[in-house]
C-alpha cells in the first residue's frame, strides 16, 4: 500500500513538472488551463499504473 502511495504522489509531481515544462503563462490564462487538472490526470495514471503493477507481482510470487 504505501508503494502504491509513494508511486501515485510521485506522478503527482511529475504532472505539476510537465505542466509547467509544458505550458508558459501565455497558454494558462488564454486557455484558462488549471494544473490541478495535470495533477489528476497522473494521480489516476499512477494508480493504475501501480496496480497493474502489484497484481503482475502478486501473479509471480515474489
Amino acid at each position: 500500500m504505501i508503494r502504491i502511495l509513494i508511486e501515485v504522489c510521485s506522478w503527482d509531481v511529475g504532472g505539476i513538472w510537465v505542466f509547467n515544462q509544458l505550458y508558459s503563462e501565455y497558454f494558462v490564462v488564454g486557455y484558462d488551463l488549471n494544473r490541478l487538472t495535470s495533477i489528476w490526470i497522473f494521480a489516476v495514471i499512477g494508480l493504475i499504473c501501480a496496480i497493474v503493477e502489484d497484481r503482475i507481482i502478486k501473479r509471480r510470487g515474489a
